[in-house]
């Protein structure tokens, strides 16, 4: 993870030192080209020079994109492998269930909207979701982009039977200025009304597929059980 150029993605505000310079330099540069045009063309390579210093020390959007997808290809497997479930095992009705985006509830993230106009954060969360026949097992990552200490994994196995429903809250940031900026949360809640798995995730039909499902499958075994009727 390129913690130090994904700060400076982050944190960076206008232009940076070296782009300041760079622009001093090309100003020197009109100036000399009517004195001298070889000390001209000099400060002008070295303005080209400062600005793709300043740049390549700062993480693009695409690299930031690749690092999160590199962090998150293999889920699935470590979520089969963490719990020893396999496909064998999960039911015939429903199909298992990725979920991911940019973690807005982690301690002192940072947020930037993107000149490709997406919106990120700091820190990212995705979760594996499989259903057994008795049990819905979650297996989530949530990790930093910008400290590689954080890097944790979380989720639990659930018996349906003590699970409530699933859902999609909205939910906001504040930002500088009085600003603000939504995202949405997906939770699971148990019977106690207690969130068992709270992640923000980018919103698409496959949540609302996801959730469906999930509550489907409670309704199900609930009613297999005896503790609801249709």
């Amino acid at each position: 993870m390129e913690t130090k150029r994904n700060l400076k993605y982050f944190t960076a505000k206008g232009l940076s030192p070296l782009s300041w310079v760079g622009i001093g330099f090309i100003v020197l540069g009109l100036i000399a080209m009517g004195i001298s045009k070889d000390m001209g063309m000099l400060c002008f390579i070295i303005a080209i020079g400062c600005f793709v210093f300043s740049v390549s020390g700062t993480a693009k959007e695409t690299d930031i994109d690749y690092q999160v997808s590199e962090k998150i290809k293999d889920l699935d497997e470590r979520a089969m492998i963490k719990y020893e479930v396999y496909e064998k095992d999960f039911l015939t009705i429903v199909s298992p269930a990725k979920m991911f985006g940019y973690d807005y509830m982690a301690k002192d993230v940072h947020f930037k909207h993107g000149t490709d106009g997406k919106n990120r954060t700091s820190a990212y969360n995705a979760i594996q979701i499989f259903y057994t026949e008795k049990n819905l097992y979650v297996h989530g990552k949530r990790f930093s982009l910008i400290n590689d200490t954080l890097d944790e994994e979380f989720g639990g196995v659930f018996n349906y039977l003590d699970l409530d429903h699933a859902e999609y809250v909205e939910a906001s940031l504040p930002l500088p200025k009085d600003r603000k900026v939504t995202y949405h949360v997906f939770k699971i809640v148990d019977n106690d009304g207690k969130d068992v798995i709270s992640v923000s995730v980018s919103y698409g039909a496959d949540v609302d597929k996801t959730i469906e499902e999930i509550n489907h499958v409670i309704r199900l075994k609930k009613r297999d059980a005896g503790i609801i009727k249709d």
